[in-house]
């Protein structure tokens, strides 16, 4: 029961048990930081992902999603991963880097986040040199520079009203204290990585299994029609009342969860329930 374990949860950290991600974020950058730099983190993020925030994000979405209809047609085979995948990781930097930024990178984003998703790698330690690390290292520095400069590019001209990017750089912590630009720059990281491939993973699944059970698609499609007047912007308020794609979206997240399960390490040895956990 969770009761029985709770005075145990501080002894058993999922920081450490992510090694890879140390080397392709940094040690001190949202959950791999300790806990009062956690906080701290948290408190600059949260505030982006509430009220006309969301509303923003909605719109990106909105139009990357039309975009991807209308070139899809009406009839055809696709691979879902391969189609939806470039599409989410567009959306997502056009949400935490700026409009239009997925443009001016093209293609190119897509294949420099695969690169650097090769550094996932919980076997290898990050300083091996074999090639897989080698790239996403290479992939990392790329990444960095490239969100290092669009900072640099809003600082001499601000955009007004702010987005994501434009709040981020002249975020600074609950106490004044400045925030440094290499936290700003892995926050980005973590947003765009962590985002675009469980959202591309849900995705996939919801179509996969809305495509397997026609009565609820229709259900989805029927509700659809009624609460969202075709060919305009979906809104905020709208999606909220789209019930039946919300079960469907959530009833597939539990038959096909896309993280199945959070690893821990333990801090300290300890016994439970007539078992000794080593350190």
């Amino acid at each position: 029961p969770r009761s029985t374990l709770f005075p145990y949860t501080t002894l058993f950290r999922s920081r450490r048990a992510y090694p890879f991600f140390r080397h392709m974020f940094a040690p001190d950058i949202y959950f791999l930081a300790e806990w009062q730099e956690y906080q701290r983190q948290r408190e600059i993020l949260l505030p982006r992902f509430q009220g006309r925030q969301l509303d923003g994000y909605l719109a990106v979405m909105d139009a990357h999603a039309t975009a991807l209809c209308d070139a899809l047609g009406d009839q055809g085979e696709c691979d879902l991963p391969d189609t939806l995948g470039p599409v989410v990781l567009r959306i997502t930097a056009d949400c935490f880097l700026g409009a239009g930024v997925s443009a001016r990178l093209h293609d190119g984003l897509a294949a420099t986040f695969r690169r650097f998703a090769e550094g996932q790698d919980p076997i290898l330690p990050g300083w091996v040199p074999a090639p897989h690390l080698r790239r996403s290292h290479r992939a990392r520095t790329e990444i960095r520079a490239t969100i290092q400069n669009l900072l640099a590019e809003r600082r001499r001209a601000p955009q007004d009203p702010p987005d994501f990017l434009q709040m981020l750089t002249e975020a600074t912590y609950a106490d004044g204290t400045p925030v440094p630009d290499h936290v700003r720059v892995n926050l980005v990281m973590v947003l765009i990585h962590a985002g675009h491939e469980t959202t591309t993973g849900h995705l996939c699944w919801s179509l996969v299994d809305l495509l397997r059970h026609p009565a609820e698609l229709a259900k989805v499609l029927a509700e659809q029609d009624e609460l969202v007047p075709p060919g305009r912007p979906l809104e905020l308020g709208q999606m909220r009342r789209l019930g039946a794609l919300d079960r469907a979206l959530h009833e597939s997240e539990r038959l096909h969860p896309i993280t199945t399960g959070m690893v821990r390490r333990a801090t300290e040895s300890l016994e439970y329930a007539g078992y000794r956990i080593p350190k």
